[in-house]
């Protein structure tokens, strides 16, 4: 009987350790686990950020007039509202970016395309379209120097 009584004291104890364990990994677990999921939704943004860059530097790349525009000229050739197109498809990535990101890097890379156009993002042609974009986005235009 005396045996017997050992096995259930060493089972009790034995369990007792099993559930101080399964108690520590779960709370170094819970931690862990939060630090995974958040790293992999900022790893989905930045994929979706670069996916909207790669695209508008795909449709720059097809029309080098729009690059480096000018706007006379452009207005001249009859080009000048494909050029306003242009400038809404990157305005939309460029707020798209700044939505799925809070890394000052990307900001600095969306300020530069910004000033690449900023003539226009000034103009009179540009002042009544603004209020179809984000204000964090017009706020930028209105900070370039």
């Amino acid at each position: 009987m005396l045996e017997v009584n050992n096995l259930v004291a060493l089972s009790t104890v034995v369990g007792g350790f099993a559930t101080g364990f399964a108690a520590a990994f779960a709370i170094v677990g819970i931690p862990l686990t939060y630090i995974q999921i958040k790293t992999s939704k900022e790893l989905h943004r930045e994929g979706i950020a670069k996916g909207l860059y790669r695209e508008y530097l795909a449709d720059a790349i097809n029309r080098p007039d729009f690059i480096t525009p000018n706007i006379e000229q452009l207005k001249r050739t009859g080009k000048f509202v494909q050029y306003e197109l242009f400038i809404a498809h990157m305005l939309y990535s460029l707020e798209e970016i700044l939505a799925h990101t809070n890394e000052k890097e990307w900001e600095n890379v969306v300020i530069g395309q910004l000033k690449t156009h900023i003539e226009y993002l000034r103009s009179e042609d540009f002042h009544h379209k603004r209020k179809y974009y984000d204000s964090a986005l017009i706020t930028l235009i209105a900070n370039i120097t």
